[in-house]
Order: structure tokens, then sequence, then C-alpha cells
């Protein structure tokens, strides 16, 4: 799964953004809401760059090295640069405005007013959906579990809801959808942008290096490959869609 192309583009198409308004002003000089766009794009194509160019993480200790995750640390890395890009522009309510009058407040809503402009096709969506959801899916063998099981063995989803995220995070949004989709084996509401935004709230926990996405077919190299892909694409599409309205 090469999207190194695709991250290529969403640079140059934000890039583009940020020309257009640099043209449309002459070198007049911005007002608050030129300077807010401007430094939005500027910021999502610089991380852009860094994202599209990195090809390498060095350890200097040799286990690190040689460990079967150095190549997923790269794409991790990879994926928060790609991360920082998307946040530049959907934390910035002048550039929002552009998607929607209305201004949701929470951070997950906001970024899926950028995905819902995603280039993919409905079918990459969907299949990229299924390589998640059955990745969440399948069943942990744990030696300690200290909770009563929902699902026994508990999936790799229950796994990360019961180990990884405190009381109060399992009552926020997507704790909630987490645990219904854990009791129902339906896993429908997770979503691809609810995904991507877990994935960056995983990382940060430090669910990623955990063993919960190790084992057979590099389950964990599969995941941010699949979740980098479609933030890529989400901001190629939503670059597109912001170019045709400034």
């Amino acid at each position: 799964m090469d999207y190194i192309p695709d991250i290529e583009r969403a640079r140059i198409v934000l890039q583009n953004c940020s020309k257009k308004i640099a043209q449309r002003i002459r070198g007049k000089p911005l007002n608050p809401k030129e300077y807010s766009l401007q430094l939005g794009f500027g910021i999502a194509t610089d991380w852009l760059g860094w994202a599209g160019s990195i090809d390498g993480i060095s350890h200097s200790i040799l286990r690190r090295r040689k460990s079967e995750r150095s190549e997923t640390l790269l794409e991790l890395t990879r994926f928060m640069f790609l991360w920082t890009a998307a946040n530049a522009l959907f934390s910035r309510q002048d550039i929002l405005s552009l998607f929607s009058v209305a201004q949701p407040k929470s951070e997950l809503e906001r970024f899926k007013m950028l995905y819902r402009q995603t280039a993919q096709t409905r079918v990459e969506q969907d299949n990229s959906l299924k390589i998640l959801h059955n990745i969440l899916k399948q069943p942990m063998e744990v030696t300690s579990f200290p909770w009563v099981p929902i699902k026994s063995p508990p999936t790799i989803l229950e796994v990360i809801y019961q180990k990884y995220m405190q009381p109060p995070e399992q009552k926020r949004a997507i704790g909630k959808m987490m645990l219904s989709s854990i009791q129902n084996s339906a896993y429908g509401q997770l979503d691809l942008p609810t995904l991507i935004y877990a994935t960056r709230n995983w990382n940060v926990h430090g669910v990623l290096l955990s063993s919960s996405f190790r084992g057979t077919g590099k389950k964990f190299l599969l995941w941010v490959k699949t979740v980098g892909c479609e933030l890529t694409r989400a901001l190629e599409g939503s670059g597109q869609f912001v170019l045709s309205k400034i």
C-alpha cells in the first residue's frame, strides 16, 4: 500500500489554495481571515511535505533496529504528520466555514466535515473500512485480563476499550460507540473518520505500541497504513473542495 504519491497530490492542492489567495490579493496586506487561511494552508502544506519525504527512522539500540515494529513506527510517524496537517485545517474557523456555516464544537465532528470531501471512492472507502473492522473483530488470547470479558475471548476492540480507556473516556462518544460495537458485534457506527480520529487518540495513549495490534499478519502495519491512506485522501479531497471555494 504505497500512498506517497497521494500525499504529494494533497500537498500540491493545498499549496495551490495558498497561491490562489496570494494571487487574489496581489501584494496587498492580508486581512485577518486571509491570514488565517494562509496560515492553515501553509502549515498543512509543510507537514504534508515532511510526511511524504520521511523514509526511515534510525534507532541506536540493535534490538529496536531489528524489531518488526520498526517499519510501523515509521508509518505511525507519517500518520501523525498527516494528522497535524489535517488539524491545521479543521481547527481554524475561517477554513471550516468554507465547508459549512455550522461550526461543530467537538473535534471529531469538525474533522468529519473535512473527511466528507474525501477523494476516495465509496468502493475504496468500503474496502478500507472492512480491513479495519476485521482487525478490531479478531479475538485475543490475553494472559492477564482482570475484567469480565464481554466476548470470550475478548476481541482486539474490547482489549483496547478495557485496558487503555479510562472511565471518563469510556463515557465519551467514541467510548460509547466502542462498547456498543463490542456488545452487539456490530461495527457499523465505527466509520472511517471515527477510526482515523481514534487512531490519533490511541497513539497518544500508547495503544498502538502495545501488544494489541501485534501478531500474525502484521496487524499493526496494516492498520496504520490503511488509516494513513484514508487520511491522505481526505486531505486531498478537502483541499480540492476548498480550492473551489476561495
